[in-house]
């Protein structure tokens, strides 16, 4: 057995959204979430500024203001993942983590990610479902694929589920209703 993997960017930005998500359903451990959530936000953005969709990097839309501004917004943004990753500041009171927040941030990475790796797998897109059902116009207005995703669901009964099914119940009434895979 080889006892060393090279994943690339994509493959650990797709693991940590997943891995988030798999949280999300399953144990509701936002302290977790928000850093898996805030280190793929970290990568996911950074491919963004290398790539053909700069403008969904956090650091580019935030090039309008001074630069003061911009670095205020980014600290305050990363506030709680750099607290976490910080261990050796015993002395700061940990920052609030708002969960609406993490979860509006997971689907920010949610919408990187389909950008970059031009796919998304079935817990991005039951995710996407989930909380577009309670904020369909912030959902709806981001992208024509979204929406087209949603309009598709819409079509499926999802009286069987909701946010309170077990995760792999979720994951076997989706792949039964779309077939599995990427999308």
């Amino acid at each position: 057995m080889n006892s060393k993997i090279s994943p690339t960017k994509v493959e650990v930005l797709k693991a940590e959204i997943s891995s988030a998500i798999y949280l999300y359903f399953t144990s509701r451990d936002y302290i977790s979430i928000h850093l898996l959530v805030s280190a793929a936000h970290e990568i996911a953005d950074s491919l963004c500024r290398k790539s053909d969709n700069p403008d969904l990097s956090l650091t580019e839309k935030l090039k309008i203001f001074p630069k003061d501004t911009q670095k205020k917004v980014l600290d305050k943004f990363r506030e709680g993942y750099n607290f976490f990753k910080h261990a050796n500041r015993q002395d700061e009171t940990p920052p609030a983590l708002p969960i609406n927040y993490t979860e509006l941030l997971l689907l920010w990475v949610i919408y990187q990610y389909r950008a970059i790796a031009k796919s998304w797998s079935w817990d991005m897109l039951l995710f996407v479902y989930l909380y577009a059902k309670k904020n369909p116009a912030l959902v709806l207005a981001t992208d024509p694929g979204l929406k087209a995703a949603y309009e598709m669901l819409l079509k499926i009964d999802d009286s069987g589920i909701s946010e309170a099914l077990m995760y792999e119940d979720a994951k076997k009434y989706f792949e039964s209703k779309t077939g599995g895979g990427l999308f």
